[in-house]
């Protein structure tokens, strides 16, 4: 068990907004995780991150990567369930890449942030910020954005919670990095819905909204338990 108060991007958008019985419900998996933890989309992400790392953005990518989840062997119930789940979102990213991704191809792109960046604290809250790519400048290299996918089945995300999560990119990286970034290129992709975000051009709100769950969060830490 992690015993500092901590919580993924994803689950602070969503924690924003929830009823307090499901803040305490994110918490807890936050708290106490699974001893049976595995990515549900390990190849989905890895294959959006090869394409737009990719200097031709090759379509192929996908495909191939269909093929290699279509042929795993079934060795357990979970994964038997899991294989068209991949499939399908590795179909929602062929449909994203001719779409909603057409305006960040002029990007180079890299995986991520590497492990010793990929953390910010606020309010003595860990925050764990892991874009799945971050946007370089073709020319200088310099850091233009990030891109954040969303993968889940069971539930879209609305504006105000992807309002949270892109302004926490956004902020973690002009932080980090001291630099100045456009809203409309730090985005969040809800895979399963097609749906395109960019962070807030006015950010003071969600900037305070993130503070303010913080502060929550920190206080409510003490009171989960297993």
């Amino acid at each position: 068990m992690v015993s500092f108060p901590h919580i993924s991007v994803n689950k602070l958008g969503e924690y924003v907004y929830a009823t307090p019985a499901k803040k305490r419900s994110i918490l807890k998996t936050m708290k106490y995780p699974s001893s049976f933890k595995l990515g549900r989309y390990p190849e989905p992400q890895s294959a959006f991150i090869h394409f737009m790392a990719d200097e031709k953005h090759d379509i192929g990518i996908f495909e191939k990567k269909k093929q290699q989840v279509a042929g795993k062997k079934i060795t357990s119930d979970w994964v038997k369930t899991n294989i068209p789940c991949c499939l399908e979102a590795l179909d929602h990213l062929i449909n994203c890449s001719s779409t909603l991704l057409v305006p960040y191809l002029r990007f180079n792109a890299e995986k991520g942030l590497p492990p010793q960046n990929q953390n910010t604290t606020i309010q003595n809250v860990i925050v764990h910020i892991k874009p799945e790519v971050v946007l370089l400048d073709a020319k200088t290299k310099e850091i233009k954005g990030a891109i954040k996918l969303v993968l889940s089945k069971t539930r879209h995300i609305d504006l105000p919670e992807a309002n949270i999560i892109a302004a926490s990119i956004k902020n973690h990286l002009e932080s980090l990095y001291k630099i100045k970034l456009k809203p409309e290129n730090c985005i969040v992709i809800d895979v399963f819905h097609r749906r395109k975000y960019t962070a807030p051009k006015f950010i003071q709100t969600a900037k305070m909204q993130i503070k303010l769950a913080c502060n929550e969060i920190l206080t409510a830490w003490p009171t989960i338990t297993d």
